[in-house]
């Protein structure tokens, strides 16, 4: 595994990451992730993670496991990552659901 690109801040998994994927697994993913191991997303998001990288915004991986997908966001300011199933991701604001155009990265929808 290679060495960490970024601070992951304060780890977070929903309940469902929790139970579904195991303190185990998460480990894995979580350095996979901070390694720049973005999982199983296209380039137009590997692409978007180098950026974010570079300029400080939201990083965002995707794994395919055995257990399901699991989702790995960290914070733009790095204070935070939470590891949680896509199901788990609502909009706080809303209470929608956001949908990427390939169903692997969350975008916001417009309510206006």
């Amino acid at each position: 595994m290679s060495a960490a690109r970024f601070e992951l801040g304060v780890v977070t998994a929903t309940p469902a990451a929790l139970l579904d994927f195991g303190p185990a697994l998460i480990a894995d993913l979580l350095a996979c992730h901070a390694s720049g191991d973005w999982g199983d997303l296209d380039a137009f998001d590997r692409r978007a993670n180098e950026r974010a990288l570079r300029e400080g915004f939201r990083i965002f991986s995707a794994y395919d496991t055995p257990a399901g997908r699991a989702w790995i966001i960290t914070e733009a300011d790095r204070s935070s990552t939470c590891v949680l199933r896509p199901e788990a991701y609502r909009c706080a604001a809303t209470g929608a659901a956001w949908m990427h155009r390939s169903s692997r990265r969350s975008l916001p929808t417009s309510t206006h």
